[in-house]
């Protein structure tokens, strides 16, 4: 199965992204969700001939987001020659693209399920980027704007680890706080990140913070072994979670 989501407008089309992988995920629990991007070297041909006929681990589907394949004529001739397997197959094919030319588009169109595209503005924001905004969003609970600051992360070049690190170090301050109580010096934390950690920690149940921290741990390794990519995981995370 194919879709096509495109566009200028960065986060609608990344919120788009997100709630298609959300919406295949709740249809086959336990998908794989793997990102292939043609600057990362794979040789394209022969990965989409392994993704066309693969599928995960105990047979789930692959949900695959293919992300600028659009841009070198050579990989884009490929993608072309490949469209109608792609379709054809069991696993999801979500090729994410920015501005298409209307040639490429309609070529893609013909053969896809659902063709969606963003136009607008091409950040999030025109505010400066500090990833401390994203720790403090998630410690207010604040799902809209922990999500808006996660897009303008990777927007700005933010490594998914060093995203992954800054939520995880908030998520176990606030567990700290939660299950030790005691102090600032008892918790070795310096007095400024104790009392907004303690402050935020009245927004989450112990219960939830636990499996926020467990749920971040088996993402990253995961990831690190190829069963889901890091980003779309810290989204779906951050979506489900907040």
């Amino acid at each position: 199965m194919l879709y096509l989501v495109s566009g200028t407008n960065f986060v609608k089309r990344r919120e788009k992204l997100a709630s298609l992988i959300e919406y295949v995920l709740s249809k086959k629990p336990g998908s794989t969700v793997k990102r292939v991007s043609p600057s990362r070297g794979e040789k394209t041909v022969a990965l989409l001939e392994e993704l066309t006929l693969s599928q995960g681990l105990f047979e789930h589907r692959i949900i695959a987001v293919l992300e600028d394949f659009m841009t070198d004529e050579e990989t884009r001739e490929s993608i072309f020659s490949f469209l109608k397997q792609l379709q054809a197959s069991d696993n999801i094919f979500i090729i994410y693209e920015g501005s298409l030319p209307d040639r490429v588009s309609k070529k893609i169109s013909s053969v896809a399920e659902k063709v969606q595209e963003f136009k607008g503005e091409k950040s999030p924001s025109g505010k400066a980027f500090n990833i401390f905004n994203l720790a403090d969003a998630l410690g207010r609970r604040d799902k809209k704007g922990a999500w808006v600051e996660l897009l303008k992360a990777f927007s700005e070049g933010s490594l998914p680890e060093e995203v992954h690190g800054t939520l995880f170090w908030q998520v176990k301050s606030m567990l700290m706080v939660k299950e030790g109580g005691g102090n600032a010096e008892m918790l070795g934390m310096k007095p400024f990140t104790y009392s907004k950690a303690k402050n935020f920690a009245k927004n989450y149940s112990l219960e939830e913070l636990q499996d926020f921290s467990r749920s971040l741990v088996t993402l990253y390794h995961d990831s690190h072994r190829g069963l889901d990519s890091l980003e779309l995981g810290l989204e779906r995370l951050l979506l489900r979670t907040i």
